[in-house]
């Protein structure tokens, strides 16, 4: 019994040494208190706080392409205070006004070839093209596509990116407007005839005999003189240009100025055996003339009159069902329903004049454009408030610098394209293996979270339990509902003994001190029972670690599954196709190396994590196994039979 005693007191000695000693307890009549916590699995916190700082670098502020230094939003305002449009559009065409004011001219490249226009979503890149870009006097007149406009928005805006050395000219002129816009004349050239800017390449064919000026200062940069006695500009007959046509209607638009009174002056005329199309002016008034033949003919006119030197915006739309409207400024002037269809006009078109001479006009014009489609209200309104000087549409924000090179923002930003990149090119085989992986790395994060806070509740509990049980005079005290000591293996290692410690005082019978005496067999049925206890909590301790050990060995032998059928698949494309392209086969082979990749993803974390689980369960078992021989020994001591 001295040598119990003596086992005893070392154990105690050893073990309270051991002791958390940041947990404080204050025993209290019902249990204990906790004073402080203790944090138990700093690895975590790491993880934590870089996967915090990876959240924080949002992709929707990355920058559309990171060989670019600078950019601006440009802001497209379509509500009352901007040009108020009452009407959604979709893919038109807008035209920016740069200067000095707005955008450092020296950071862009000789010619602003490296001027980019990008949508809101900082993705998709815009159509665009120059009408005018003068360094010397810092300058530019740019017309972008837009991919749309919201009504009554001012949240409506796009990107303009520059500062790149190394980029080329990416002007797309023809794709700067839509299918149905047919001509399109900016009145721009200093030298020959004018150029049709869509994709349908209706340039002026002649002057009609007549002698063009050269161009001179208009509303957009450079406009047209005409001295309304021999000029005037022929548009040869075009598929595009036929009236009705398909779209059973069509649009023109011009800005312009008059020199004063007209005599019947002609801006467009259309003039064939089957009718004609005129729009002209008549004094000071606009006016639209259809006819079917010589007997039957409509005409429209504004009643509002147009003043000397001043510059208007001129429209004139005819839609399938023959409502003819007549637009200056964008503001609805005269509104007309035509007594029967367009007629069919598919000859030469003439501007400034008759096709046939005469009619000519006196004034300036800029920009033409002809649609064979009736645009709506909002699109002319758009031209009319957009295009012109004081501009209330386009406002320019401040200027934003790409971060350096080695930034996390610029690092993070070209991962998440390489990633889009990947998942774009990932085979149906790839995306197979990448969502079981998926699903492994889910499973093995949840069992390792859940695992990490089981155990150290039970450490926590553990050493809570012992202190009380340690100074405590009566060790079958506790009861087994005892919800303060839930959480500790070694209660339930305590329950279980005393549980058979119990059932074997009692069947002796008599007094504790005289009567309740164990025999050698009973305290080794008690040692059993504490071993069961043991075994029990070390099942539960060790529970679900399949899981991580199936990540473990598992996630890598399915990533390389993925990349080599990935591979496999490239190359046998690659056969097939005949021919060896670095920029075909390289996002096939970036998709299948991306099993790779997300099978080590889930690899590497379950192998740290199971072995930090697996140390922390070691300790556990040792404590558990310590008590259990501190346990036995308090009994042999106090129940024990004397020599």
């Amino acid at each position: 019994m001295d040598v119990n005693k003596s086992m005893n007191k070392s154990m105690d000695k050893n073990m309270n040494k051991n002791m958390n000693k940041n947990i404080r307890k204050e025993l209290t009549s019902g249990g204990y208190m906790t004073k402080k916590l203790t944090y138990p699995f700093p690895w975590l916190s790491a993880f934590m706080v870089l996967f915090i700082l990876i959240a924080l670098a949002s992709p929707a502020q990355a920058w559309w392409n990171d060989q670019w230094m600078y950019r601006k939003k440009i802001i497209l305002d379509t509500s009352s205070s901007g040009i108020d449009l009452k009407e959604n559009l979709g893919q038109p065409t807008v035209l920016l006004r740069l200067h000095s004011g707005n955008l450092d001219f020296t950071r862009v490249k000789e010619k602003g070839r490296d001027l980019r226009f990008v949508s809101s979503d900082d993705k998709t890149l815009l159509k665009y093209h120059f009408e005018k870009y003068d360094t010397l006097y810092e300058m530019a007149l740019i017309w972008v596509k837009v991919t749309s406009l919201a009504d009554a928005s001012g949240s409506n805006f796009i990107w303009m990116y520059y500062g790149n050395e190394a980029a080329e000219d990416g002007q797309d002129a023809k794709g700067t407007y839509d299918l149905n816009q047919a001509a399109v004349y900016h009145l721009e050239e200093s030298e020959g005839l004018f150029k049709d800017q869509t994709a349908y390449d209706n340039n002026i064919s002649d002057s009609g005999g007549g002698s063009l000026g050269m161009p001179v200062p208009a509303i957009i940069g450079s406009g047209l003189s005409l001295n309304g006695i021999s000029d005037r500009m022929i548009i040869p007959a075009s598929p595009p240009l036929n009236f009705p046509g398909t779209s059973g209607g069509f649009t023109f638009s011009t800005w312009l100025r008059i020199a004063g009174p007209q005599k019947d002056a002609y801006l467009f005329a259309r003039e064939e055996q089957s009718g004609s199309l005129v729009i002209g002016i008549n004094q000071e008034k606009v006016y639209c003339r259809i006819a079917k033949d010589k007997d039957q003919a409509a005409v429209a006119e504004a009643d509002t009159d147009l003043s000397a030197g001043r510059w208007y915006h001129v429209a004139v739309s005819v839609d399938q069902s023959g409502k003819l409207d007549i637009y200056l400024d964008g503001t609805s002037v005269c509104t007309r329903d035509l007594p029967a269809a367009l007629p069919d006009l598919t000859g030469t078109c003439a501007l400034g004049a008759s096709t046939a001479g005469g009619h000519f006009l006196l004034g300036e014009l800029d920009e033409i454009q002809i649609s064979n489609l009736a645009r709506p209200g909002a699109w002319i309104r758009l031209a009319a408030t957009g295009q012109g000087p004081e501009s209330s549409l386009v406002a320019y924000a401040g200027e934003e610098r790409n971060v350096e090179e080695s930034g996390l923002k610029r690092a993070l930003s070209n991962y998440w394209a390489y990633t889009r990149t990947v998942i774009r090119y990932t085979t149906l085989d790839g995306w197979v293996i990448n969502i079981i992986l998926v699903i492994m790395l889910a499973l093995s994060w949840i069992v390792l979270l859940a695992k990490t806070l089981t155990l150290f509740l039970a450490d926590k509990g553990n050493k809570e339990f012992l202190e009380v049980f340690r100074e405590s005079s009566d060790m079958l005290a506790f009861e087994n509902t005892d919800k303060n000591f839930q959480d500790s293996p070694l209660h339930q290692i305590y329950c279980e003994g005393k549980q058979e410690l119990k059932g074997r005082i009692g069947s002796a019978g008599g007094s504790k001190s005289q009567e309740g005496i164990l025999k050698s067999k009973e305290i080794t049925s008690f040692k059993a029972s504490l071993e069961k206890g043991t075994t029990k909590e070390e099942q539960r301790l060790n529970k679900w670690l399949l899981i991580l050990t199936l990540a473990i060995s598992g996630g890598p032998f399915l990533g390389l599954l993925g990349t080599v059928w990935g591979i496999m698949n490239t190359f046998a494309g690659m056969a097939m196709a005949g021919e060896a392209d670095i920029v075909v086969i390289a996002p096939g082979i970036a998709s299948a190396l991306s099993t790779t990749v997300i099978g080590l993803i889930v690899a590497i974390p379950a192998l740290f994590g199971y072995n930090y689980l697996v140390g922390k369960i070691r300790n556990l078992t040792a404590d558990m196994y310590l008590f259990v021989d501190e346990f036995i020994c308090k009994v042999e001591e106090k129940y024990g039979e004397r020599a």
